[in-house]
């Protein structure tokens, strides 16, 4: 019987020989299948049944730190030794979270990569129908740990900008440097006033993830003649700022907690002193930067070192790898200032809807005509 399982479940699988009735997937995943009762982990027979999905295709559902099977003796190759545990592990992000200490309800992140994230911790499962963030379940054992998570799918928008706005080769800044690769506009933004003087920027050149709106595109609004690339740079990187504004809100509405008031930065986009120092200014929170940026790694490896038994506490283990390089305070007259732009950023799809359908048919009917 075939199985219907994640890459990377289908990974493990083959590096342990597993058999089809070995399939799992764990609960970090589930909210993508679209057929799950999320907040009780397990499969909504209802939704299966919609999908027309034939139920024993679907894997079993384990905790994150299950060891599921052992290197196979092939797989050795790989430079590891046959038999080691496999354990089951969760999706990037959520690996990512516990890897930067994202553990307790009040705790915000900002992956700030090539698919920026902006996500809070929870000691409850919701349903966001508001803003239409996604919720996926942690990884620490408990029922109750959530991560409410909105993301922005037009990932790459710096590279973009560099090669088609600024006609700048990517290729002549090294990964290696502490500053963005795009030190032309970089620079010059950074003396451009809070708000890039009446210039917005929407950065959802594939469409909106959060809330869900496919036929959205990007672009400026508000452009004049006295605005220059470095304003146009500044914006785009503001836009993300004002999205995050709104998952901000869903967390703060969701999370009886509340928000701590601190955010850790991840990420390539965490070397940016200015991106930190907007998106701090414009949500009010301070952000932390962390000594080592891939903390996806590092989740995973605890999770595995949890299900074998060297981590008997996989949230205090987090915490001691915990090493903040550098913090950035919000300031408060820019954060009033930017509260104006971020309320007409919120408002201007609302106005806009009409518009971006009317593009959206004119893209597919081009398509239509070849």
């Amino acid at each position: 019987m075939a199985k219907i399982v994640m890459l990377a479940g289908y990974v493990t699988g083959r590096l342990g020989d597993l058999r089809a009735d070995d399939a799992f997937v764990d609960p970090s995943y589930l909210t993508w299948f679209g057929m799950t009762d999320t907040g009780r982990r397990a499969w909504a027979p209802d939704l299966v049944d919609l999908w027309r999905v034939d139920a024993a295709m679907l894997p079993r559902i384990v905790p994150a730190t299950t060891v599921v099977g052992a290197l196979a003796p092939w797989a050795a190759a790989s430079g590891l030794r046959a038999g080691t545990p496999l354990v089951a592990g969760a999706g990037d992000q959520v690996a990512g979270f516990l890897g930067a200490g994202l553990v307790a309800e009040g705790d915000c992140i900002d992956v700030a990569g090539t698919f920026p994230v902006f996500a809070g911790c929870t000691d409850r499962f919701v349903v966001d129908t508001a803003f239409g963030a996604s919720v996926m379940a942690g990884p620490l054992g408990d029922d109750a740990q959530c991560h409410v998570m909105m993301y922005i799918s037009g990932g790459g928008l710096t590279r973009w900008f560099a090669q088609f706005i600024a006609a700048i080769s990517w290729r002549n800044y090294p990964a290696t440097t502490s500053e963005p690769r795009l030190r032309g506009p970089w620079t010059e933004a950074t003396v451009v006033a809070p708000g890039s003087d009446g210039l917005l920027f929407f950065p959802h050149l594939g469409g909106r993830s959060s809330p869900s709106v496919p036929h959205v595109r990007g672009g400026w609004l508000g452009a004049t003649w006295s605005h220059t690339r470095a304003h146009f740079y500044r914006a785009l990187l503001e836009s993300m700022a004002y999205d995050y504004a709104g998952g901000l809100a869903s967390i703060r509405h969701h999370a009886p907690g509340g928000v701590s008031g601190d955010v850790t930065v991840i990420g390539g986009g965490a070397r940016s002193p200015l991106w930190n120092q907007i998106k701090a200014d414009v949500l009010g929170l301070r952000y932390h930067v962390l000594a080592n940026a891939d903390r996806a790694t590092l989740g995973s490896a605890i999770m595995a070192g949890h299900g074998v038994g060297i981590f008997p506490d996989m949230a205090a283990t987090a915490q001691t790898m915990r090493h903040v390089t550098g913090t950035t305070l919000p300031d408060p007259a820019r954060h009033g200032r930017y509260q104006p732009m971020a309320a007409t950023y919120r408002d201007a799809y609302g106005h806009l809807d009409g518009v971006f359908r009317q593009l959206a048919g004119v893209r597919a009917n081009r398509a239509v005509a070849g």
